[in-house]
C-alpha cells in the first residue's frame, strides 16, 4: 500500500504534476524537466512517498557548490561562502492528506535515503532551511526590503534561474563591502532567525527529530539554517530503523 524510497528519470513527470499541484507558501522545487539535468542520482536525489501507486509526498536533496550564508560581526552584515554542501527542501505532501501523519514518514524516507542508502557510514551533514518571515505580498521579508536592492535582483528573478544557482548569483550580486546594521530597516532585521509562523509546528518537529538550528542565516530570509547529522539523529529518535518503521505504521494507522 505505501512505498517509500529514492525516484528516479521514471517518475520526474509524476514529480513535476505533483510540486505544480501541491507547492506551497513559494517551496522551492523544480517546474520543468531541465531541473534533472541528467543530475539525477548523482548531484540531485529526489525521494517519494507513494500510496497505491500515487505520489502524496515528496522532496529533495541536492549536492550545491555554494554554502551562502549571512554573517553579523562588528554591527555590519555580510555575506560568506562555506563552498559545497548537500542541501534538502521541497519537502511537500498532497494538500487532501496534510494532517495524515505523511511528515514524519517523509523526513525518516530523507533520513534512511541519504544516512543508510546514498551514504553508508559517514554520511555528509544535511543542510535545510525552513521558510523566513513574508512581506504582504509573500515574498521573503528581509530580501524585499534590503537583498532586492542591493543586488538588483527580484525574489521572483532568482526563483526563475537554474536549480542550485541561486546562491551562486547572490554571491555573485552582493555588495563586497560590509552593510552597517544601522543602515537596515529595523522590520527587516526582526526576521532575523524567524521561521514563516504556518510552518512554525513543522519546524519543531524537525527539531525534535534531529535538525538542529546553527548559528547561519539563510541569505533571502535570515532565518537560521538547520543541519542534521548521524549523531544528532542518534541522540534525538534513537535508532532510524525504528522511526522508520513507527513513521510507517502511524501513516498506514491514519489512513485507515
Amino acid at each position: 500500500m505505501i512505498w517509500t524510497g529514492l525516484l528516479g528519470d521514471a517518475d520526474m513527470s509524476d514529480v513535476l504534476s505533483f510540486y505544480k499541484d501541491n507547492a506551497h507558501y513559494g517551496l522551492r522545487a523544480p517546474t520543468r524537466e531541465e531541473w534533472q539535468n541528467n543530475q539525477l542520482g548523482k548531484q540531485l536525489f529526489l525521494v517519494g512517498v507513494r500510496i497505491r501507486g500515487e505520489l502524496v509526498a515528496v522532496a529533495w536533496i541536492a549536492w550545491k557548490s555554494n554554502f551562502v550564508h549571512v554573517t553579523f560581526v562588528d554591527d555590519t552584515l555580510s555575506l560568506a561562502d562555506e563552498g559545497s554542501f548537500a542541501d534538502s527542501g521541497g519537502w511537500c505532501i498532497s494538500k487532501n492528506l496534510q494532517g495524515r501523519e505523511l511528515f514524519q514518514l517523509l523526513a525518516a524516507t530523507v533520513f534512511v535515503s541519504w544516512f543508510k542508502g546514498i551514504h553508508i557510514g559517514g554520511a555528509p551533514p544535511l543542510w535545510g532551511r525552513m521558510m523566513g518571515l513574508k512581506d504582504p505580498n509573500g515574498m521573503p521579508l528581509f530580501w524585499s526590503k534590503i537583498g532586492e536592492s542591493v543586488t538588483g535582483l527580484s525574489y521572483h528573478k532568482l526563483l526563475e534561474l537554474p536549480f542550485g544557482s541561486m546562491e551562486r548569483e547572490i554571491l555573485a550580486s552582493w555588495p563586497k563591502k560590509p552593510l552597517l546594521l544601522s543602515s537596515i530597516p529595523i522590520d527587516a532585521l526582526s526576521a532575523k532567525g524567524k521561521t514563516f509562523k504556518p510552518l512554525i509546528s513543522a519546524g519543531s518537529r524537525l527539531s525534535r527529530w534531529g535538525f538542529v538550528d546553527t548559528s547561519l542565516y539563510v541569505p533571502t530570509s535570515l532565518n537560521f539554517f538547520k543541519r542534521v547529522t548521524e549523531g544528532t539523529l542518534h541522540e534525538s529518535i534513537g535508532d532510524l530503523e525504528t522511526f522508520f518503521q513507527e513513521a510507517r505504521e502511524r501513516a498506514l494507522a491514519s489512513l485507515g
